[in-house]
């Protein structure tokens, strides 16, 4: 009678992929230097969404590409 059902358990899933969404935005929140904040979102959205790589790219004020992911797109901890 105690084991959770389906919903309890989405219900859960749910509630701890929040808490890890709320302690991305704090942790990006924390720095004012551009690469740390990109670093961050990069590695918070992976780790979300369970992706193994991620890259994000911006355009500089030449118009230039400008890739930024972590050292050899390995799977890295929140510095946070």
């Amino acid at each position: 009678m105690n084991e959770p059902n389906k919903a309890d358990t989405e219900i859960q899933a749910l509630r701890e992929r929040l808490a890890r969404l709320s302690a991305a935005v704090l942790c990006v929140n924390s720095s004012l230097d551009l690469d740390t904040v990109l670093h961050e979102i990069l590695t918070s959205t992976r780790d979300l969404v369970g992706a193994r790589y991620g890259v994000i790219t911006t355009i500089d004020e030449t118009g230039s590409r400008r890739t930024s992911s972590p050292p050899a797109l390995a799977r890295t901890k929140n510095s946070c």
